[in-house]
């Protein structure tokens, strides 16, 4: 019994820097990378915010005069925190008709996506001729730091955060730049501009709201961004622009 309480004791000491509540750090990352977008997206656009979780960002975007559409699966893990209308979908068939949005928007969520070609072939499908999809997706830096932060937080051995890879390790490779552009590519998109998030966070969220955003703003200065932005169009209507190798 007094084993049982001094490792309890232990474990609370060293989790003292790992909140148990990241919803409000969570909604600082999000609000502070969609707003490293919001240059890409042109006035008062229909938009279409796929996995849309609690209708945050849905919400962020929809307060810069733009008519957002809000879609996520009936599993979703936010269900009972969403803030907004979300339209549930099978995760296949885009249930709006062809040429419909002047943007599609995801955030953290193609390394959730099984069947990524086809929800790709599905994007193509209800996107404008001119209109953009912009994708964040989680790099190789968050998973490498989230390998070594998950045991401490969860006292288990780390697991594959998306569908990609048979190992948390084996998603390093594959949360790499070159992975997301060359699926990208492979799918008849243009990229027209790759960048990072400019934020360091893992999946444990160190230090939570005791690290702000400032402070995540200059750690990614030195151990590199959590996310990868990717803005890709399926027009070869501008240049390409390829920024950066993060």
């Amino acid at each position: 019994m007094n084993f049982s309480r001094t490792v309890k004791s232990v474990r609370s000491a060293i989790n003292f820097w790992i909140p148990k509540n990241t919803v409000e750090i969570l909604h600082q990352i999000r609000t502070n990378e969609l707003q490293q977008v919001f240059p890409y997206i042109p006035g008062n656009s229909k938009i279409l915010d796929i996995g849309a979780g609690t209708g945050w960002q849905s919400n962020l975007l929809e307060s810069q005069q733009h008519h957002v559409s809000s879609l996520d699966i009936p599993s979703s893990h936010y269900k009972d925190r969403r803030v907004r209308h979300i339209i549930e979908y099978d995760g296949k068939t885009i249930p709006f008709p062809d040429n419909s949005f002047d943007v599609i928007f995801t955030s953290n969520v193609l390394e959730h996506v099984l069947e990524l070609d086809s929800f790709l072939l599905e994007n193509m499908r209800v996107l404008k001729p001119e209109g953009v999809c912009i994708h964040i997706v989680p790099s190789a830096i968050w998973r490498i730091y989230t390998n070594f932060t998950h045991p401490i937080k969860a006292w288990t051995l780390p697991k594959p955060h998306g569908e990609h890879a048979n190992s948390a390790w084996g998603e390093i490779v594959r949360f790499k730049k070159k992975y997301w552009s060359e699926l990208f590519i492979r799918n008849g998109w243009l990229i027209i501009h790759i960048g990072q998030n400019n934020l360091f966070y893992t999946g444990s969220f160190l230090f939570g709201l005791n690290l702000p955003i400032k402070a995540r703003l200059f750690l990614s200065r030195l151990l590199g961004s959590s996310c990868h932005i990717l803005v890709i169009r399926k027009q070869m209507s501008i240049p390409i622009l390829i920024q950066g190798e993060h």
